[in-house]
């Protein structure tokens, strides 16, 4: 560590998040149901909303069965909370959800972009 822990703490990214962490209630998804929620998370995307998200893994269950999780570029819990209630899995009682406020501090990314056939790749 160099330099002073505050001095350390200072440097890193300090981005103010909320996490959002989804759980089945146990209702049956429909295809429609997956659909319209996937429809939801690239509007939200596209409105930059939303930082990351995707669905738990378990072995021998369907991705999604256990939860999942997604970050939120907002405000607070209070925009965060308007944000998830719009989820169509939310509103038809598929999933439940808890809201985190989290503080993203350190952590790489790698990307590779390839100019000749416009191929991207996140590592």
């Amino acid at each position: 560590m160099t330099g002073t822990l505050q001095e350390v703490l200072a440097r890193m990214l300090n981005l103010k998040l909320v996490v959002m962490l989804r759980e089945s209630t146990g209702r049956q998804m429909s295809d429609l149901d997956l659909s319209a929620h996937l429809d939801w998370m690239v509007a939200k995307e596209k409105e930059g909303l939303i930082f990351a998200s995707g669905p738990f893994l378990s072995s021998g269950a369907p991705p999604g069965a256990s939860g999942g999780l997604t970050i939120l570029r907002v405000t607070g819990l209070d925009q965060a909370r308007e944000v998830a209630e719009t989820d169509p899995l939310v509103s038809q009682g598929v999933i439940t959800y808890q809201l985190r406020e989290w503080l993203l501090m350190e952590g790489g990314l790698t990307m590779k972009v390839s100019f000749s056939n416009g191929a991207a790749s996140v590592e």
